[in-house]
């Protein structure tokens, strides 16, 4: 379950994604990234929209309710590869910036060529947990000095 809710934590889909273009903009791929940095699961913002959701089963929800706030997820300065850390567990993904926008990103996965669009919101983003309908907030870490 741990290793599904990584993937999906990191695969994420969006229905938005199929009007996203194929190929990143020249733009996109310059600017530095608006992922860079450290984030973390941030259990507190996302609890709500899981509790309201009665379509997920009970013990699915608390299995959830466990994973969030535990995720940290590390973006480089050009969004080209990501790091998860899942309780000492550690996975890497490369990706390709196909469009950045003010309050959205969207990056391509390219191991599988799956498009993926964080919105922000403040200090954090939300993303989609996949096959589950529920959005999973991640809020910026302050970088150690």
């Amino acid at each position: 379950m741990i290793k599904t809710l990584l993937i999906s934590t990191l695969l994420l889909t969006s229905s938005q994604v199929a009007f996203a273009a194929d190929k990143p903009t020249p733009e996109a791929a310059k600017a530095k990234c608006a992922l860079t940095g450290t984030w973390k699961s941030n259990k507190e913002k996302t609890m709500p929209a899981l509790n309201k959701n009665i379509s997920i089963p009970l013990d699915v929800k608390a299995r959830m309710a466990d994973l969030f706030g535990k995720v940290t997820i590390s973006y480089n300065e050009d969004c080209s590869q990501a790091k998860a850390d899942v309780n000492g567990k550690k996975n890497t993904l490369n990706f390709e910036v196909v469009k950045s926008e003010k309050n959205s990103i969207i990056v391509k996965d390219t191991q599988t060529n799956s498009q993926h669009v964080m919105r922000f919101d403040g200090d954090c983003y939300l993303m989609e947990v996949q096959g589950v309908g529920v959005d999973e907030y991640y809020c910026r870490v302050a970088d150690k000095k």
